[in-house]
């Protein structure tokens, strides 16, 4: 499911909205340790107990809102649905000013199978707030799942992904061999189940112990905003971990409000940052087919 392109117009004044709240964000950065993350209020919601079975599979989501607070409901609605599976999801919040509408639209939505875990945010710090609640969530659980709040996915997404998981992997559903070390945007689409160099966050099956890896939380603040492509990086470079397309299916909605417009020069400067430290891109051990080269990457800009 695919909804209309917002006009061009509104999609420039929505793209500069994004740069001039990254910049801003990047101001967020300074005064706290990356390791601590920043202060947090933190608010739950239990579901309905006489409704979760206690046979199901209890599997942790995570995910960040920022812009798209209103979504929250629809993403709610979605968990809710999901079957062979109860979820818990954890949601980190970087609006604080619409924490109260966030926590409005739980209580309205009164789900009765999903537990809900709220972590506001005292600042924006994009992304890898989802990694500070993976890391409290790896003692527990040996995976999570990373979910976008922009997506749209079928009623088994949530346990066919769960079913993905292998101990030191990462796999994905925008996953990526990534051919030239200077250039982001020259990527190959992949197979299921085939050997990638770069997994997005979005729809993803992550091993929980990485976040444990206090070298996680050391990326470089200009390169902060860009921490798929760090995790890509730490979980193949530094661990030696397995990263691979995901056979699961999720779909992305075009509102306008995709941050890869104005991330997007930065992701190649970012790649060839991390290719002098060491990361071999692209990957020596499954050289390119030639026939492929010239193949779009995918529909969604991670």
């Amino acid at each position: 499911m695919r909804l209309a392109k917002a006009p061009t117009s509104r999609r420039v004044g929505v793209a500069y909205r994004l740069f001039r709240n990254a910049v801003a964000g990047g101001a967020q950065l300074v005064g706290w340790r990356r390791a601590v993350g920043p202060s947090t209020h933190r608010v739950t919601f239990e579901p309905d107990a006489g409704t979760r079975a206690g046979a199901e599979r209890v599997v942790p989501v995570v995910m960040c809102v920022w812009q798209r607070i209103d979504r929250l409901a629809e993403t709610l609605s979605l968990l809710e649905a999901q079957e062979a599976v109860q979820v818990d999801l954890y949601v980190w919040n970087n609006n604080r000013s619409a924490a109260a509408r966030v926590e409005e639209i739980v209580r309205t939505m009164a789900c009765r199978r999903v537990r809900v875990v709220l972590t506001h945010s005292a600042r924006n710090i994009g992304g890898f707030g989802r990694f500070y609640l993976a890391r409290e969530l790896a003692a527990r659980h040996p995976a999570v799942v990373f979910v976008d709040d922009d997506l749209v996915f079928r009623s088994g997404a949530v346990s066919s992904l769960f079913d993905e998981h292998r101990p030191r992997s990462l796999a994905s559903q925008w996953a990526f061999r990534l051919l030239d070390p200077t250039d982001y945007d020259r990527r190959e689409p992949l197979e299921p189940g085939e050997r990638a160099d770069y997994c997005g966050t979005g729809g993803m099956i992550a091993d929980s112990s990485i976040f444990r890896d206090e070298r996680l939380f050391k990326c470089p603040r200009r390169f902060w905003f860009i921490e798929d492509l760090w995790l890509s990086f730490h979980a193949s470079h530094v661990l030696g971990w397995e990263l691979r397309q995901s056979g699961v299916s999720f779909e992305e909605m075009d509102d306008g409000l995709n941050q890869f417009g104005y991330l997007h020069r930065r992701k190649s400067r970012f790649l060839r940052y991390l290719v002098g430290r060491g990361w071999a891109i692209p990957s020596p051990a499954r050289p390119s087919d030639p026939r492929r080269l010239g193949r779009p990457a995918a529909t969604r800009s991670v």
